[in-house]
């Protein structure tokens, strides 16, 4: 690799959400709305294991991989179930 060479990095978490009444209540909500609303019908249905997924898209010189990878390694161990 050429010293200072930019790479794009798209970095991905996924977030579970917990199964709580509410969000069951407000998932069946919604999907109600979307079957009134849609014009043409779509077999809308919830999803068995909500999730939050967060991306973000970032330019990141080669050399500081080594070091996020290790920094983003710790903050995981630190949520592992």
């Amino acid at each position: 690799m050429c010293k200072g060479r930019k790479l794009t990095t798209t970095i991905i978490f996924f977030i579970t959400v917990p199964n709580l009444d509410d969000f069951d209540e407000l998932a069946d909500s919604l999907i109600g709305v979307l079957q009134s609303e849609c014009q043409y019908p779509h077999p809308f249905h919830k999803i068995e294991d909500p999730h939050i997924s967060v991306t973000r898209t970032l330019k990141l010189r080669h050399h500081w991989l080594p070091d996020m990878t290790k920094s983003l390694t710790a903050i995981a161990n630190t949520h592992r179930r």
